[in-house]
């Protein structure tokens, strides 16, 4: 459109090529939308008999500096979509009986407030559970009103962590694959395969886990409380006060600790 030229101008030997590719419209003759030939090519000029160059590369006015930048777009333009890619990505990876062994939930619980928050909601809405919220401390419709910005959160926290190396890897990826010939196979052999899925295993949870602490702590001790509330007449009452208070405290602790040194900023790309 900034061009202002005509399509065929751009590509004279398939006008309709370069309608295809900018109304993302894939068929037998460009089934991976944008074909190698419409990247750079040539077509003889009927009057002159001579080979002229032609395709996205070719054309100047289109100011095309790499295959690279056709493709995958300037580094500024990766930088401006890489999160809704590694969004796509996660959803993908991550969901039920997914061949890449990736527990969707292990990953977000290393943000404590959504360890925090899922943990409740999995004692309180327990089949098993009998005790109103507030005898674990909680409230229900704090549970309720947070759980779901927690998990947004949570994922942010995790695409935070891995988000310099993920680009770096895409752009090694984006750098050294200059055809979208098969490009399903190769973006899930090359890209997602052999860097996605390694990279995120690089960054699962594990002992070290302020997230996982606390909801091992929510469920070793705090779940405890409620039946603690209740029945009067539990053995060492008074020890188990004191612990549930003591990982309470801890809990608060620890969440402060994540939320000042590794908490991340929404990302506005």
């Amino acid at each position: 459109e900034q061009s202002g030229l005509k399509q065929y101008e751009i590509y004279k030997p398939d006008t309709k090529q370069i309608s295809r590719i900018i109304n993302n419209v894939k068929t037998k003759n460009n089934p991976y939308l944008i074909c190698d030939a419409v990247l750079e090519n040539r077509y003889k000029a009927e009057d002159t008999g001579r080979y002229i160059p032609c395709g996205l590369l070719n054309v100047k006015e289109l100011h095309f500096s790499s295959k690279k930048e056709i493709l995958w777009g300037t580094d500024e333009e990766i930088d401006s979509y890489i999160l809704k890619l590694f969004e796509l990505l996660w959803e993908e990876v991550s969901i039920d009986n997914s061949p890449y062994d990736i527990n969707r939930e292990l990953f977000l619980f290393d943000y404590v407030p959504y360890a925090k928050y899922s943990s409740y909601w999995k004692i309180l809405f327990s089949k098993n559970n009998q005790y109103p919220a507030i005898y674990y401390g909680m409230y229900e419709d704090t549970v309720v009103e947070n759980i779901d910005s927690a998990r947004e959160e949570a994922f942010l926290f995790l695409y935070k962590k891995c988000q310099a190396e993920f680009l770096n890897l895409f752009k090694e990826f984006a750098n050294s694959t200059l055809s979208f010939h098969k490009i399903t196979k190769i973006f899930k052999n090359g890209f997602i395969e052999n860097m996605f899925i390694p990279m995120l295993k690089r960054y699962t949870p594990n002992s070290s886990s302020l997230g996982l602490r606390v909801r091992e702590l929510i469920f070793a001790d705090l779940s405890h409380s409620a039946e603690l509330i209740h029945n009067e007449m539990t053995d060492n009452r008074a020890y188990k006060k004191n612990l549930i208070r003591a990982s309470s405290d801890y809990i608060i602790k620890l969440e402060n600790i994540q939320k000042n040194n590794l908490s991340p900023q929404k990302d506005t790309n």
